[in-house]
């Protein structure tokens, strides 16, 4: 819902390489390959790449290919300077694969570059699930003891455990930052406010992303 394209710009300095892996529905890609930035994207299924073609001019110099995320071999090592893995970590099931991944983008990482990762929170899911079900403390497809999400479309994080899980790949975390938090919930909000209401609450959102409370 918001941009954060902001936080990957802190870190780039012009002439830099970014790999977008897994890159999905392109919500950075695009972007910075306009921006004049060298880009390569790398996505699984047919179906995404075929959809992400039809957003590209003739003007938009990118290498994008079909790969998988626990196979980067085709990079040279050493050869990026911004690696986006805004996707793979919430679709493996598998710690080993997990870890595989964040080795992989580890070795196509230069040395001082910095790699961007992406989780989806197992405990918000569960007030966006209660405010379209209100019955979704009894019905809902988690493990009523430790509340642990079932695995489905998506595999799900705690805090501690994304942090876990970048520790033990060797990744020294710059930047814990909350993307939609509990903004799902007040999405219809959005649309009844003024600009300078939505400019001002947007202040305020960034203002706390970052603050652990809020992680």
């Amino acid at each position: 819902m918001f941009d954060y394209r902001s936080y990957i710009e802190k870190y780039l300095k012009d002439g830099d390489k970014i790999l977008d892996i897994c890159v999905g529905a392109d919500e950075y890609s695009l972007y910075f390959v306009r921006k004049g930035y060298e880009v390569s994207a790398l996505e699984l299924t047919d179906a995404t790449i075929a959809a992400f073609k039809k957003k590209l001019t003739l003007e938009d110099k990118i290498d994008l290919v079909q790969g998988n995320v626990l196979d980067l071999s085709r990079y040279a090592d050493k050869s990026f300077d911004i690696v986006l893995l805004f996707g793979p970590l919430y679709h493996l099931k598998n710690y080993a694969d997990k870890q595989k991944c964040i080795s992989e983008a580890k070795c196509v990482c230069k040395d001082g570059g910095k790699i961007f990762f992406a989780f989806i929170s197992n405990d918000l899911v569960f007030l966006t699930e209660f405010a379209y079900d209100v019955n979704y403390f009894n019905n809902g497809d988690y493990d009523k003891e430790t509340f642990k999400l079932n695995a489905f479309l998506f595999v799900f994080h705690t805090v501690g455990s994304a942090r876990k899980l970048l520790a033990d790949g060797g990744i020294n975390i710059l930047h814990e930052v909350t993307f939609d938090g509990a903004n799902e919930l007040l999405a219809a909000r959005f649309n009844e406010m003024s600009d300078k209401d939505y400019t001002q609450y947007l202040r305020h959102h960034f203002y706390i992303c970052e603050k652990s409370e809020q992680v």
